[in-house]
């Protein structure tokens, strides 16, 4: 985007806008300045309106009701938590139990999306699924998903799943903080020593990726 470009411009010339949440219309703080605004005026233009969020640390309720607060409506909401239920399907985890880092309302999501969400320290599952960076004690809970990940890794492959691939996000217009990435990184760097050459990653959920647009 050209410094000259302006908002009427930009309007007048798209028909559909994908909306980012953290950093773009709010953050912990809550709205951001404008956000609202230039959301009612995409509204009165007619546009059609997307919020394409990584977050899935909240459940579709939740995060629709904090969007609310700046005019986004719950069924303009693509979010990780709502890319879950595609993968799920996709990896036949239907009723199966998957080991899942993360908020209480990441484990919602897990459970929503048809599968059995467990905690650090159950030993046997069909998928690990890092859903955010938060809702887990660290190192407590880390080490012990981490030791039951090498039990499973240590018979068979299982798919490790990442709905959140941000390395850092927004807390505030003056700091941040690190996201889920910045933990499947650790993760995967740790996977890569101990299983040289199997080519351990995490599956990415949210933008960029293909599965997210």
């Amino acid at each position: 985007m050209s410094a000259d470009t302006t908002t009427a411009a930009l309007i007048a010339r798209y028909d559909v806008f994908v909306l980012d949440a953290w950093g773009v219309l709010l953050d912990d703080a809550g709205p951001r300045a404008g956000a609202a605004a230039f959301v009612e005026r995409l509204r009165a233009a007619g546009k059609t309106i997307v919020l394409l969020s990584n977050d899935a640390s909240s459940t579709p309720t939740h995060l629709a009701q904090r969007m609310a607060k700046v005019g986004i409506r719950a069924q303009e909401i693509v979010s990780g938590a709502t890319l879950m239920v595609e993968a799920i399907a996709r990896h036949e985890l239907n009723g199966k139990p998957c080991l899942v880092l993360g908020t209480p309302d990441a484990h919602a999501n897990v459970a929503a999306s048809g599968a059995v969400p467990l905690r650090p320290g159950a030993l046997r599952f069909d998928a690990f699924i890092l859903s955010s960076e938060s809702g887990f004690t660290f190192p407590d809970d880390l080490d012990a998903a981490l030791t039951a990940l090498f039990h499973q890794l240590d018979q068979r492959d299982v798919p490790l799943l990442l709905s959140n691939p941000d390395l850092f996000a927004p807390t505030s217009p003056s700091s941040w903080g690190i996201a889920a990435g910045a933990v499947a990184a650790l993760i995967e760097a740790v996977l890569q020593q101990r299983y040289p050459g199997r080519g351990l990653h995490f599956e990415q959920l949210g933008k960029p990726s293909q599965h997210a647009f």
